[in-house]
């Protein structure tokens, strides 16, 4: 597959990551997220959700991004804005 571009969900508008994630994950109210739950960003007002993470603790989670790496981040007000969606893994067995 080839790499993505930034502006990747922009030129169509469509909700890949969202969708995606609603076929193979069990959606959850954001409230109720705990670690190891994916929380899903929309970075832009009006903008497709195209950021994600796994949460950490309660106030952080791990994420990668451009110039950093893979880190771990605090979910501070700034994030917690963008937060769209939750998932957890399905239950397996």
């Amino acid at each position: 597959m080839p790499a993505y571009s930034r502006d990747w969900g922009d030129a169509t508008g469509s909700e890949t990551l969202l969708a995606a994630a609603a076929r193979n994950l069990v959606p959850i109210d954001r409230a109720d997220a705990e670690p190891g739950d994916i929380l899903v960003f929309r970075m832009a007002d009006g903008g497709v959700a195209k950021h994600a993470g796994i949460m950490a603790t309660a106030e952080s989670f791990i994420h990668s991004q451009e110039g950093l790496g893979t880190v771990e981040a605090e979910l501070i007000k700034w994030w917690r804005r963008r937060l769209v969606a939750a998932y957890a893994f399905p239950e397996v067995g």
